[in-house]
């Protein structure tokens, strides 16, 4: 899901401080960015778009 990468960077914050605000390890937020994760939770997902100010299917590619 490298569009996370994408909107994060947009919005000027590190992996770590969406990690932070999302309550999510950096290795999980880390791990989906890289697709080390194919298929993330929907809940976890969720948590990472609500920090990014976007809609969920804005990051689903």
């Amino acid at each position: 899901m490298k569009k996370i990468k994408v909107f994060r960077e947009k919005i000027g914050i590190s992996s770590r401080e969406l990690s932070r605000q999302s309550k999510l390890d950096i290795t999980v937020i880390s791990n989906i960015e890289n697709g080390k994760t194919k298929n993330p939770g929907i809940y976890t997902v969720k948590k990472i778009a609500d920090v990014l100010g976007v809609k969920l299917d804005e990051l689903i590619d």
